[in-house]
């Protein structure tokens, strides 16, 4: 008679404290050095997102330090570098990506975003923010303009 093995998963909860968030990243360091059963993998999963949420919940968008985000990511995966280089087919880009010398085009991306699952936010949060600048500034520019010399619709239509 085969025994079944029962599958049991924690259900992590919401992190909605401090002392909840040390004790969740004491648990994730503590699942990252070991080798994880089904559970434990699903456990680790659970418990990055939940410090993921307070973090952002707590703290905001920060910038991330994509090139520590990719090395950590290939490291979880077990990717080498050389992999890496493979999968984005450019050794020398690899290699600029890594240590953060090199812009991220739209292929890069996606290949970081399916392999690594790094999301595009991530990749693009420079584009992302400068942009954000430049409508800013433009807005501003807008307003500021609105009125000045300009004549009215009523002003423009003679009788």
């Amino acid at each position: 008679m085969k025994t079944q093995k029962i599958k049991v998963v924690e259900k992590v909860k919401r992190i909605s404290s401090d002392e909840e968030y040390e004790i969740a990243l004491q648990d994730i360091l503590n699942l990252m050095v070991k080798k994880k059963s089904e559970d434990e993998k699903s456990r680790y999963g659970a418990l990055i997102e939940a410090v993921k949420e307070f973090e952002n919940k707590t703290y905001g968008r920060h910038k991330v330090d994509l090139p520590n985000l990719i090395n950590f990511e290939m490291k979880q995966k077990d990717l080498t570098q050389n992999q890496l280089a493979i999968l984005l087919g450019d050794a020398p880009l690899t290699s600029k990506l890594l240590k953060g010398k090199a812009e991220i085009s739209k292929k890069v991306a996606i290949i970081l975003n399916r392999h690594l699952n790094i999301p595009f936010e991530v990749l693009f949060q420079e584009e992302i923010e400068r942009e954000t600048k430049a409508e800013l500034s433009r807005m501003e520019r807008a307003e500021s303009y609105s009125g000045r010399g300009r004549k009215s619709r009523r002003e423009l239509v003679k009788h």
